[in-house]
């Protein structure tokens, strides 16, 4: 769309300058200035309108990810678009369409899961189940969404040409849709503009980690050949084996006409004139006679090679340009982690954001982005480099006992397919690994710790509830139904079981009030099982729902005073983590999964053949 000129409902400044041709628009200080218009701009983009916050623009979404939008209202309107709530999670591996059956993962409904979540009642489980919704789908429907917010302005069909930080905020050039340049000058600024980065570039950020050992080429089309794409019964994903090892796999976007195919290929291979059907050919037949899809329409087809990569730094040094999503990390598909890390990515900056621009958060709230939000994508790259070793280690496997016998009906064959089966169920954490998704905790300079002897160990295959502090606080139902989760406040909330007294929560709430602090105090009685949850008499829950404070009690006014402080920012707890990274210190890490060394890639790396739904 082209820029709105001024009038008496915007707030926007424009200034034309004859001189070099360029419009320059000047946006207010509660503006942020977005540049990438992919699920995690537009993300970013809904949670900074929540928080009243202005901005111009340029497969599976998981538990988390459907939290973050029940907050901001839009889970229900989300899972309209999704795959209906009774069709099975179902993953196959095979040899192929007309091949035979190896194994599978069942992961039950989103119905059943809601009825689990709701008996179980533990705080072990998500307030939210997964939703299966194509990326396109989901785009779209975040586009519509932002189109009629009146706080947002959507400019798609824009490139940002680049940006730069200066102490008062950030300027950034884009060239519209008829080719002129247009300058912005802003207090703060995100790049969502994905791998290859322009913003992180000019920042000079680089890449720590490497690229995947081989290329896939993606198809994404319509078919209503379910004859044979359903030969093993509906799937979500179908994996396919072939004597070779591991080949791809099918996709079932939306259960009904849609899909898409990933079909590996090695680095020395040249792929270009691999057309779409071929590639699809390629995973229906596995070792067997040539399968021949009946496809109505090929959306995209696309080369890309995925990369385990986390970008040293989430900021510029001025505290002024960020950047979040693919600009900040990149992932192999394996475990679903990479659009939902930068959904995390997105609400998390946004909450930030709004405490600095509207005058009660400091300087610390915002490096504590970096510090907790980096250490999140370390850990979920590793992760999905170890699913995708869990593949390769089976390719291993394969090689050694008999590959020519995958299909056959014998001995042989049968004790072959049993190995895989058994491998594949012993290392089933690809869509299990639940604390890969929630059960982090953030450590950074606005988290009030406790003694780290007492810290909850974490695990990726396991959700340990507990309000420690930086933990997401787990989801409990009351005695009426109610979740607590919905008592949450638009910005921090003191969650307060008040059986036997005020336990200082008087302090806290003077003392929010004094630094104009927004707080809502939600106090319960006689709610023991959610308490046992808990753990404490006082939880202080920040607005992404991770805890930044907890005890039994408050002593003194000068003690709340210090925990509203740090919680915003305005002071930092002692011994924080650092925020500029080590980059010798990066070099010791173990090298992700899935590479062979770890080396970095700077500004001016450019992704090789990245495809668009990587």
């Amino acid at each position: 769309m082209t820029p709105k000129q001024p009038n008496g409902d915007s707030t926007e400044v424009f200034h034309f300058s004859e001189a070099d041709g360029e419009l320059e628009h000047i946006l207010p200080d509660d503006c942020v200035f977005i540049a990438g218009g992919g699920p995690v701009g537009l993300t970013l983009a809904a949670a900074l309108s929540y928080y009243g916050i202005k901005w111009p623009k340029m497969d599976l979404t998981n538990p988390r990810s459907m939290e973050f939008f029940r907050k901001l209202g839009l889970a229900d309107s989300l899972r309209e678009k999704g795959v209906p709530s009774n069709i099975p999670y179902r993953s196959t591996f095979t040899t192929g369409i007309n091949g035979k059956m190896v194994t599978e993962w069942n992961f039950g409904t989103v119905d059943e899961w809601r009825q689990r979540i709701q008996e179980q009642n533990d705080g072990e489980q998500p307030l939210e189940p997964w939703l299966r919704l194509s990326q396109i789908i989901f785009e779209a429907w975040l586009r519509e969404i932002n189109d009629k917010d009146p706080l947002i302005d959507l400019r798609f069909g824009w490139k940002v040409e680049g940006a730069q930080e200066t102490d008062e905020g950030i300027i950034a050039t884009a060239t519209d849709k008829n080719g002129r340049l247009h300058t912005f000058k802003a207090k703060y600024g995100v790049g969502c503009d994905g791998g290859s980065s322009r913003v992180r570039r000019g920042l000079g950020i680089p890449l720590v980690g490497g690229p995947a050992p081989g290329y896939s080429i993606l198809v994404h089309f319509t078919s209503n050949d379910t004859k044979n794409l359903h030969s093993h019964g509906t799937f979500w994903h179908n994996y396919v084996i072939s004597k070779h090892g591991f080949i791809g796999a099918f996709i079932s976007q939306d259960e009904n006409d849609t899909w898409t195919t990933h079909s590996h290929y090695p680095i020395t291979m040249n792929t270009d004139h691999i057309t779409p059907e071929e590639a699809v050919s390629r995973i229906s037949s596995g070792d067997g006679e040539p399968v021949s899809i009946d496809i109505d329409k090929v959306l995209v087809r696309s080369t890309y090679r995925p990369n385990l990569v986390v970008a040293t730094q989430y900021m510029g040094l001025k505290r002024r340009l960020f950047i979040a999503g693919d600009a900040a990390h990149q992932n192999v598909p394996t475990g679903g982690y990479g659009m939902n890390m930068g959904l995390g990515d997105a609400f998390t900056l946004a909450t930030k954001l709004e405490g600095v621009i509207h005058g009660y958060g400091g300087v610390h709230l915002l490096d504590s982005y970096q510090q907790e939000r980096r250490p999140v994508a370390l850990m979920s790259v590793e992760r999905a480099g170890y699913h995708l070793l869990v593949h390769q280690r089976m390719n291993e496997m394969l090689a050694k006992n008999g590959p020519e016998h995958l299909d056959a009906d014998s001995k042989e064959g049968e004790e072959l397919r049993r190995k895989i089966h058994e491998h594949y169920q012993t290392h089933d954490g690809e869509n299990r690994d639940v604390g890969v998704e929630f059960g982090y905790l953030y450590h950074s300079k606005v988290i009030i710790p406790e003694d780290p002897a007492t810290e909850p160990e974490f695990n990726p295959r396991k959700y340990t509830p507990s309000t420690w502090p930086g933990s997401r606080a787990p989801h409990v139902f009351l005695r009426d139904g109610t979740a607590i989760f919905d008592l949450y406040g638009t910005h921090y909330t003191l969650v307060h079981f008040a059986e036997g007294g005020n336990h200082g929560a008087d302090f806290l709430l003077s003392s929010a009030a004094e630094h104009r602090f927004p707080l809502k105090h939600v106090e319960l009685r006689g709610e023991d099982h959610a308490r046992k949850i808990w753990q404490k008499d006082l939880v202080l829950v920040r607005p992404d729902g991770h805890v930044a404070w907890r005890g039994d009690s408050i002593g003194s006014k000068a003690d709340a005073d210090h925990i509203v402080q740090v919680a915003v920012g305005l002071r930092s707890v002692v011994n924080g983590p650092p925020l500029d990274t080590d980059l010798e210190e990066e070099k010791q890490r173990k090298p992700f999964s899935g590479t062979n060394e770890l080396f970095v890639q700077y500004p001016d790396y450019k992704l090789a053949k990245k495809g668009q739904f990587q």
